[in-house]
């Protein structure tokens, strides 16, 4: 595996791309294959806004369990 100039992709023995980069405590981690430099650049670029969507949003935060009544129904 050949590193190439951008942290996180690296290019296969067959000439495929790979992209596997942790940002911000997240894996991003996807095969983009027969690609360019620029194009598994751009596509890393995205998964990177993704991932700050998501934890702007909160969907990396542990779920919370609803409240339950014990009390009977009326």
């Amino acid at each position: 595996m050949a590193t190439t100039r951008t942290p996180g992709i690296t290019v296969l023995a067959d000439g495929r791309r790979f992209i596997d980069k942790r940002y911000l405590g997240v894996r991003i981690g996807l095969r983009v294959g027969a690609v360019t430099q620029e194009q598994a650049e751009e596509r890393l670029q995205i998964e990177i806004a993704r991932v700050q969507s998501d934890l702007a949003k909160g969907a990396c935060a542990r779920p919370r369990a609803e409240p339950t009544s014990c009390a009977p129904p009326s």
